[in-house]
């Protein structure tokens, strides 16, 4: 899970990026470009960084979720690691 959260960590950061450059099959949007996508239609360079700073919003707290997440497991199995060598311990002694 941590792993998951640092890749979104990473992609965040592209998503922050087309908040203020938003992009359009690629190429960097003007204040006066449209773009024509199937799915939602033509949008503005307005539209685009609305949507691009959305999709960051929900990255970013995905991102805190999968890496509190995976940090609790990894936490969960060093102590059950220490605890089981607590307990051989005890019994060689």
């Amino acid at each position: 899970m941590a792993l998951i959260g640092l890749l979104l960590f990473g992609i965040s950061f592209a998503a922050a990026n087309d908040t203020e450059h938003p992009k359009c099959d690629g190429q960097s949007m003007s204040s006066t470009d449209r773009c024509l996508s199937s799915r939602s239609g033509a949008q503005s360079r307005d539209d685009r960084a609305s949507d691009a700073a959305t999709a960051a919003g929900w990255m970013r707290t995905t991102r805190i979720v999968l890496l509190a997440s995976g940090l609790i497991v990894l936490a969960g199995r060093a102590a059950t690691a220490t605890s089981r060598r607590s307990e051989r311990t005890d019994r060689n002694s």
